[in-house]
């Protein structure tokens, strides 16, 4: 809008400056055409005359005007400015350039209604003009906040408290909790190619991911949020769980549900593992478990946080359990720190364990991974409309992975299988995390667009290098697409 309004600023100097001398003088020539008729006694003619000088010299003066109401507003002086644009679009209503800056300063400077009946206004001369419309609708918003926020001033009738004008106010709104959307969804798709360095196959090879439906990592979420008080979670997927780990899962589900009670929220939810593969019992077996959880969370100011537990213990796979069965826990902790409008910094904790047990035989095999995250994010709003538009987000995280395989003590508390790998047994052997694998140093750049202002587009590339002895590093890249309301 900016460029749209400093060409249409060009073209009215250009105008200004190629008026010739003639045309210049065209007011004093209609003057003294008026001055002639009213000595002829021709009246009629003498105020028609008077009527065309005034009109020319409205004109000429309305874009002058105009340009010193711009180069004001380019200082910032949005005051000032407005003045300016008011006395040219008197001198001149045509001039529709100066109705649009215009009603764009009322919306910046808190004038709700002045700024909604000067948009209409334009729209009404120009009904497909693209300036209006891009600040217009929120103004239509604010105007109705802004009439439900003024109140009685110390229960007096008819003193209303003030609204503060945005501008103003703008520093103060520099830290401030985001908010959470009615509607908020994602659907994410990823790329994997292995680097292999040793072995048969040598330098970077697409990867297939086994899932349910798509043999590629994909996610889907969706947060809704029928009323304030409450917001419904779904997340499901073939999940993505780093270049050490084999297809553990096919599909995973977690369906959650929380309660706010001001900057506060508690959760239940419900977490499903799909797993279908033969690395395990040396054929195919299709195994699932279900798991309960809990949630609770935080959101103020200028930070947010998430506690999510999911665990084996409810229920646990003992020994009265026969068969073969699948055991998968989860625990996460998430957390966000917003400097300003502009800078974030956020944190991320999580335990992920995978059992699989083989009651009958007495065995079981396990996976784990552990990761520890941080990163920050730049937000980038634009200067029209103040709206977001552009966000990168650099993130470093270390895979810690876990595994110890044909255990022959499945039952027996620390065995080497979850709790970071930890085993009693060899505790003082000198070997007390005996299910240690090895860890990978995942760095990842994500850039998030706005496309439009309920709908933005993501990409993410991430790069993981590994410590163990295995055979490949991973590059992998992900392409994802959201809405918010």
């Amino acid at each position: 809008m900016k460029n749209s309004c400093i060409l249409m600023i060009i073209v009215l100097g250009i105008s200004l400056l190629s008026i010739s001398p003639g045309v210049a003088q065209d007011p004093v020539i209609h003057n003294q055409r008026g001055v002639e008729y009213g000595n002829q006694k021709e009246f009629d003619k003498a105020l028609s005359e008077f009527d065309k000088a005034l009109e020319q010299y409205n004109k000429n003066s309305a874009k002058v005007y105009h340009n010193k109401g711009w180069v004001l507003e380019q200082d910032n002086k949005f005051n000032e400015a407005i003045t300016h644009y008011e006395e040219a679009a008197r001198r001149n209503p045509g001039q529709i350039v100066s109705h649009e800056r215009l009603g764009y300063l009322y919306y910046r400077t808190g004038k709700y209604d002045s700024a909604v009946q000067t948009g209409e206004h334009v729209l009404k001369i120009d009904p497909n003009n693209q300036n209006v419309i891009t600040w217009l609708p929120d103004a239509y918003t604010k105007r109705l906040q802004q009439k439900k926020t003024q109140e009685v001033a110390k229960g007096e009738p008819g003193d209303i408290a003030p609204v503060e004008d945005p501008c103003k106010k703008e520093e103060k709104k520099k830290v401030e909790a985001p908010k959470r959307p009615m509607l908020y969804g994602t659907y994410e798709i990823i790329s994997r190619f292995p680097y292999y360095f040793t072995g048969e196959k040598d330098g970077f090879e697409y990867e297939s991911d086994p899932g349910l439906g798509f043999n590629f990592p994909n996610e889907l979420y969706i947060s809704y949020s029928p009323i304030p008080m409450f917001e419904f979670d779904l997340r499901m997927g073939n999940p993505y769980l780093g270049a050490m780990m084999p297809n553990l899962l096919d599909f995973s589900e977690t369906f959650q549900m929380m309660y706010y009670l001001g900057s506060y929220y508690l959760g239940v939810g419900i977490m499903i593992n799909h797993y279908d593969d033969d690395f395990n019992y040396g054929e195919s077996k299709e195994m699932y478990d279900y798991k309960g959880g809990l949630i609770f969370g935080a959101n103020h100011e200028n930070y947010s946080m998430r506690f999510i537990f999911y665990p084996r213990e409810l229920p646990h796979d003992g020994k009265q359990s026969t068969g073969r069965t699948l055991d998968v826990d989860f625990i996460g902790y998430e957390f966000r720190y917003i400097f300003d409008r502009n800078l974030s910094f956020h944190l991320n904790l999580s335990m992920h364990d995978f059992y699989f047990f083989d009651h009958d035989a007495g065995y079981s095999n396990y996976w784990g991974l552990y990761k520890i995250g941080f990163g920050l994010s730049l937000t980038q709003y634009d200067e029209a409309t103040d709206r977001k538009f552009l966000v990168i987000t650099f993130d470093f995280t270390l895979n810690i992975y876990l595994m110890n395989l044909n255990n022959d003590e499945p039952y027996r508390f620390f065995n080497g299988q979850g709790w970071y790998g930890a085993d009693a047994d060899s505790w003082f052997a000198g070997n007390p995390f005996s299910g240690f694998y090895g860890a990978g140093h995942v760095f990842s750049l994500r850039f998030e667009e706005w496309i439009h202002r309920n709908i933005f587009l993501y990409q993410k590339i991430i790069f993981e290098l590994v410590d163990a002895e295995t055979d490949h590093n991973e590059l992998a890249f992900l392409f994802g697409a959201g809405v918010s309301w």
